[in-house]
This record gives structure tokens, sequence and C-alpha cells, in this order.
């Protein structure tokens, strides 16, 4: 403690500035510091903010493409749908003018020939039978179940034997 009793007014003020000085720059080099990684942050956030925004408009570009693709693919389904519906009804008119033409042949034949000794036309197949001759009930073994020893005859087979010789 004599030591400093010893010590000069002028020293002691001098090293209460000193002091006061240090205590300054540490807190000025501490603010300066803490601005500085204060502005890293926000510019590493801006970073991020702007990444957000971009991946977000690619995001947004993304989905509006999907939903034009969409409506595109929904265009495409209506309009093979379409496109069967059409081919259904012109199948099912040819079927008609098929039969119609048929009964037609079979009519002016039973009419305009001479018939007699010869076997009949008979009446035109409805027209399941002219579109599903080919299909027929297969046994739980896969194979094909035949009513007789004979190999079937086709529609067209059938309709060559029935057919009038003139």
């Amino acid at each position: 403690m004599d030591q400093i009793s010893q010590l000069s007014p002028d020293f002691i003020i001098l090293i209460a500035f000193a002091l006061l000085a240090i205590l300054l720059l540490g807190g000025v080099i501490g603010y300066s510091a803490k601005r500085a990684a204060l502005r890293e942050k926000d510019a590493k956030l801006e970073s991020m903010r702007k990444s957000r925004d971009e991946l977000q408009r690619e995001l947004d570009s993304q989905q509006s493409a999907l939903r034009a693709r969409d409506a595109s693919d929904q265009s495409y389904r209506m309009e093979v749908r379409g496109h069967f519906e059409t081919s259904s009804e012109i199948m099912s008119e040819l079927v008609q003018n098929y039969r119609r033409m048929y009964e037609h042949l079979a009519g002016g034949a039973e009419r305009l020939a001479d018939l007699k000794g010869v076997e009949q036309i008979v009446a035109a197949p409805p027209p399941e039978a002219i579109t599903r001759a080919d299909e027929q009930p297969q046994d739980p073994a896969g194979v094909q179940a035949s009513t007789s020893a004979e190999p079937e005859e086709t529609g067209d087979q059938a309709t060559r034997r029935q057919a009038p010789q003139l």
C-alpha cells in the first residue's frame, strides 16, 4: 500500500485515462466486430432470400408447365376418346350395312334365282355373331371348347358354303 501512496496524482490520473482509453478502444473494437458479423449475417441472409426467391420462381414455372402439360394430356385423352367413339359408331354402321347387304342379297337370290335343290341361304347372323365370331369360351385348362370333332367354320366359310351358286 505504501507504494501506491507514493505514486504521484498525475501518474494515477494518467493510468486512469489509459484504462479508460483501453476500455473505450475495446468497446469500439467490439462494436465494429459486432457490426461486421451482422453485415456478414445480413449478406448470407440476403443471399438465402435471393436463392429462395429464385427457387420459388422455378417452382412456379415448373408448376405452370405441369398444368399446361396436364391440360394438353387431358385434351389428347378427349381426342382419343372421341376418335374411338366415332370409330365405334362407324363400326356399328358398317355392321348394320353389312347385315342389310346380306339380307338384300339373300332376298334377291330367293326371288330371282332358281334355288330348287340348292341349300337355302339362312338369315343374317346377329351383329354380335359377326363381330365376335372368333371368340369361344375356354375351359379352365385354357383350351378352347369345341362341341364336335370336326374343325369349326369361320363366319366367311359358313357364308360361302351357304351362298347359292348363280
